[in-house]
């Protein structure tokens, strides 16, 4: 049987490289960060709207709102915390309407 891969735990440095080479439009900063945190992101989604569809919407909603606001990533707190803010803001949004 084969056990899922830990997750991938980045330092700060790691991050702000991550976010410096997406702003340079590098398609693999893009990929890396995608994979690292699309699991998560989606779990927060599905945990809020119980619905895969609506979950899948929203974490492409939420890469899509922290991709052209990247520029405003600070790194007060790490990668993933601030795209999982963003996440879950799309999903209570959904979630409201």
């Amino acid at each position: 049987m084969r056990s899922a891969p830990a997750p991938h735990v980045a330092d700060p440095s790691e991050d702000a490289e991550l976010v410096r080479r997406a702003l340079t439009r590098d398609d693999a900063a893009f990929r890396i960060i995608m994979e690292r945190h699309n699991r998560r992101l989606y779990r927060i989604a599905r945990s809020i709207l119980r619905n895969d569809t609506e979950a899948e919407d929203v974490v492409q909603e939420a890469y899509v709102k922290a991709f052209t606001n990247l520029g405003g990533f600070r790194g007060d707190s790490s990668l993933a915390t601030w795209l999982a803010r963003i996440t879950m803001n799309e999903a209570l949004g959904r979630f409201a309407a």
